[in-house]
């Protein structure tokens, strides 16, 4: 069926071999076409990119919608967007090519790369932590995305440097635990093996050997590139509001080799099959050694099981492992290798077989309610199975359902507001008790401060807003611009998230708990001594 359809992509202006049977190739591509289309429509998707390959060489890449719901600018299939955390493969790949070339090992410690005296959280840790222990998540350390998006205005190696006062929740290799600050000293420690910035990597061991012209980095792009990419958006009060993702480049900037690439379905295309090839190029010459790239599919760490299995479902979709910069799964009895990436409203996956050779990139500008993933699954799952010879088990109603009717839609989360319980009132609460300069030795200073009456806070480049008091002690804090579009996430909190001060024993302020930055292990901010 694939090289029907290949033959019909030869029609919309891709070069592929002779046409078979027009008539049942049209209808196969329009059919793919109306079901994004449909899919689109019913779920709020503005622009989307599409890209399908096959190991043969047959390419069909694509732009629906807009790039920019301002100007109506459409989405071609050379426009570029965000990746987010799909950027971790390309980091996982620098490494490969620098084990490669002796540079460096997965394995050995990283106190052997970086100069001494490098440190992590604990003893063992600073004398066992390897290469291989960054890009699969296995140190233990939560993700602190809320640090992320404020922004620390630190270089990678700094941020490596500072890891060893990451507060840690499990032990060493004990649990996958996802951060986007590993892939962060990854890239520090293969820029400290091969003495080349991870910028300028990518586009010599990557974007020129795979002719990934129209690729670039976020410390790279241009004004004319800024007018060929999407721009993502938030679905606020039923209406699509732009992000801005200009103000926001501060963001991705500080975690480049997280979540800095930005890209279009034609350069996605060459990467896909680049990896089906086993790390070879278009000419067929090997960019990477096959034995080297290989480890990076491999598992390394579980990751736990998750997606849908055919006890409810027509199909298996699962992930389970994580490599080196890829996931592991089974998707309708294929192995799949796979990663997804989110940042601002972006959200992107890659999706490919490696025994049948045939892959799908699919990113998107936004969604309603956060249904990014939804979206990236039912139109990624529709495509392998055409690339497959399936019959799409999936259609344009399904696919504006899903996961209903399988599997009941879930219900919204509860936008009670978690202080909204246990409200007491104290009027002779004094807000400038709170005022003063908060510190912690891996995130800096949180700053409180009054403006006209208002108690404020800053912190780190990008994170502002108010503090607005609730009850002795807690507060509601917002996001100010360029932020402020996040508190869409966040519908059970709609005063503003919680942050909670604590007192010593001498019924003094000393320090703060800021559940943003990391709602899985608050980071406690202790309070600088005043002067």
């Amino acid at each position: 069926m694939f090289q029907e359809l290949a033959s019909l992509f030869l029609v919309l202006g891709t070069c592929f071999g002779h046409l078979e049977s027009p008539k049942r190739d049209a209808a196969t591509l329009a059919d793919l076409e109306r079901y994004v289309n449909d899919v689109m429509s019913c779920r709020d998707v503005k622009g989307l990119s599409l890209a399908l390959v096959k190991r043969d060489g047959s390419v069909y890449t694509n732009g629906f919608g807009l790039r920019d719901i301002t100007t109506n600018a459409p989405m071609t299939e050379t426009t570029l967007l965000n990746i987010g955390s799909e950027t971790k493969a390309f980091t996982a790949t620098l490494a490969a090519d620098a084990v490669a070339r002796k540079l460096v090992t997965w394995d050995e410690p990283l106190r052997n790369i970086f100069p001494s005296g490098f440190q992590l959280q604990d003893k063992f840790r600073s004398e066992r932590a390897s290469l291989r222990d960054l890009l699969s998540h296995r140190l233990g350390m939560p993700s602190y995305w809320g640090v992320t998006t404020a922004v620390m205005n630190l270089t990678i190696t700094e941020i490596a440097e500072r890891l060893k006062d990451f507060p840690v929740l499990y032990e060493f290799r004990q649990r996958f635990l996802y951060s986007n600050y590993l892939f962060v000293a990854a890239g520090a420690a293969v820029e400290t093996a091969t003495g080349e910035m991870w910028e300028d990597a990518v586009y010599n061991h990557i974007y020129k050997p795979l002719n990934m012209t129209g690729s670039r980095v976020s410390t790279t792009l241009t004004d004319a590139d800024w007018s060929n990419t999407a721009y993502s958006y938030t679905i606020i009060n039923s209406t699509a509001v732009q992000n801005p993702e200009k103000a926001l480049m501060p963001m991705v900037r500080e975690i480049n080799p997280a979540a800095g690439v930005y890209t279009n379905a034609v350069d996605m295309a060459k990467w896909m099959k680049f990896h089906i090839t086993r790390g070879k190029d278009s000419s067929g010459r090997q960019v990477i050694t096959e034995s080297v790239l290989k480890e990076t599919y491999d598992a390394s760490m579980t990751m736990g099981l998750d997606g849908i299995s055919r006890d409810t479902f027509p199909v298996d979709n699962l992930s389970f492992d994580y490599g080196l910069g890829w996931m592991k799964g089974i998707y309708n009895g294929f192995v799949k290798t796979f990663h997804t990436g989110e940042y601002s409203s972006y959200s992107a996956t890659l999706t490919f077989l490696p025994d049948v050779g045939v892959g799908v990139w699919v990113g998107i500008t936004g969604s309603r309610n956060g249904e990014g993933e939804t979206v990236r699954d039912v139109i990624t799952m529709y495509a392998l199975d055409v690339l497959l010879g399936e019959s799409p088990w999936l259609n344009s109603t399904t696919g504006c359902t899903y996961p209903s009717p399988w599997d009941p839609p879930k219900q919204t989360r509860d936008r009670r507001n978690a202080h909204d319980g246990d409200v007491t009132s104290d009027d002779s609460t004094d807000v400038s008790d709170y005022i003063g300069n908060y510190f912690h030795p891996a995130f800096g200073t949180f700053s409180v401060f009054q403006d006209g009456g208002q108690l404020k806070y800053s912190f780190g480049v990008l994170l502002r807003g108010d503090l607005n008091l609730q009850s002795r002690d807690q507060f509601y804090q917002t996001l100010d611009f360029p932020l402020t579009f996040r508190m869409v996430d966040f519908p059970e909190y709609p005063k503003g998230l919680p942050v909670s001060f604590s007192r010593n024993d001498q019924g003094a302020v000393s320090s703060v708990k800021i559940p943003y930055l990391e709602f899985s292990e608050p980071p406690v901010f202790n309070r600088a001594p005043s002067h």
